[in-house]
């Protein structure tokens, strides 16, 4: 009777072993999913005149927004990194106004609802005139997070209307559309 108890014994934790072990496919791996998020918020730009006449004027770029998009819920979002002004290179604005080509590189840390971070990278073009309006764009690269959006990957498209100019602060509307994986 003994050896039987001590059989079923070994059969039961070799059973609750691989039972524990066996894990859905869908909880081990990251899912792509679509991904959008509208944003409004505000810019400031701190710009370095002194290297004049050099025609690239780097600018120290700072941009508060809050951030409405699918698996972030109401967020907030903060964008630091360096905005390059180029003045020898004249475009014209959606207004119909002269400008200058801008190429800005920032690196973006929104706080989701529930208190989760993502991180990601903007690399965006545009032509502003510093007074009317200019409508950046360019794209976006998800680089990890904390939370469920620990190693959360995916990229896309990056479209803005700046009701501000560039390089002034003001307030501006923008749109993030493409995939996350988490």
């Amino acid at each position: 009777m003994k050896r039987h108890t001590g059989t079923l014994l070994v059969s039961a934790l070799v059973v609750a072993v691989t039972a524990i072990g066996a894990v859905p496919a869908s909880a081990s791996q990251d899912v792509e999913r679509p991904f959008k998020a509208t944003l409004n918020g505000t810019s400031s730009f701190e710009c370095d005149f002194s290297n004049l006449p050099n025609p690239a004027v780097p600018c120290d770029f700072e941009v508060e927004t809050v951030l409405i998009g699918t698996h972030l819920g109401h967020s907030t979002m903060t964008s630091t990194g360096i905005t390059t002004i180029y003045l020898d290179q004249p475009c014209t604005t959606p207004d119909d106004t002269v400008g200058v080509q801008f190429h800005s590189v920032t690196d973006v840390v929104v706080v989701a609802a529930n208190g989760d971070e993502l991180y990601a990278v903007d690399d965006v073009d545009g032509c502003g005139d510093g007074i009317g309006v200019s409508e950046p764009f360019g794209t976006y690269t998800i680089t990890g997070g904390t939370g469920r959006f620990a190693g959360a990957s995916g990229a896309g498209d990056v479209s803005t209307t700046t009701s501000g100019g560039t390089p002034d602060p003001g307030p501006f509307a923008s749109s993030w559309t493409g995939t996350i994986t988490y």
